[in-house]
């Protein structure tokens, strides 16, 4: 009956119970969408307008001790060589990127001992956005490290970042 469907504003739901049903029904969320997602949308919206953005990702290093389950980089997988590029290492990659029309990049490295290696990524962001290669540099970094403490932050900041994404792996069962 029609008449007794709660509304939905904005295309979004506030029951949970409508999520858990549309993750069995194989992600078929029939037009409902979560709250922050639309909230995210709007703000995207605003800041971007109707286009898309596209970024590479520059993977500065795959060390990392957490053992989150969805990342190949989790401190599990044995069978991945762990390593962090170099300075020179980077340059190269980021010229490798340009020269295929990128401008915008996502940074990322693991997580070490509980800690980010902030010092050599700041140094990698700063060497990526120097390198120029026929007229064309990175105009934005985005970031994907660990969580950082307020100075890191700062640090982040002063360094020119586009964006932070941290990803924290939680777990909810029935979602």
């Amino acid at each position: 009956n029609p008449a007794h469907r709660r509304p939905r504003h904005d295309r979004t739901c506030g029951n949970i119970e409508d999520l858990r049903g549309a993750r069995r029904q194989r992600h078929d969320i029939g037009g409902c969408v979560p709250a922050p997602v639309a909230e995210a949308g709007r703000i995207k919206e605003a800041i971007y307008g109707r286009r898309m953005v596209v970024f590479a990702p520059l993977y500065v290093g795959n060390v990392c001790a957490n053992d989150c389950l969805y990342c190949s980089f989790r401190a599990g997988n044995r069978d991945l060589a762990r390593r962090t590029l170099s300075l020179d290492e980077v340059e190269a990659e980021t010229r490798v990127l340009l020269r295929q029309g990128h401008k915008r990049l996502l940074m990322l490295q693991g997580e070490e001992d509980g800690r980010a290696p902030l010092d050599g990524f700041l140094a990698a962001m700063e060497r990526a956005y120097a390198v120029r290669e026929g007229g064309a540099s990175i105009r934005r970094i985005n970031v994907e490290i660990a969580p950082l403490d307020v100075e890191g932050f700062r640090r982040l900041k002063a360094a020119r970042i586009g964006t932070y994404a941290c990803f924290q792996e939680t777990y909810d069962r029935e979602l």
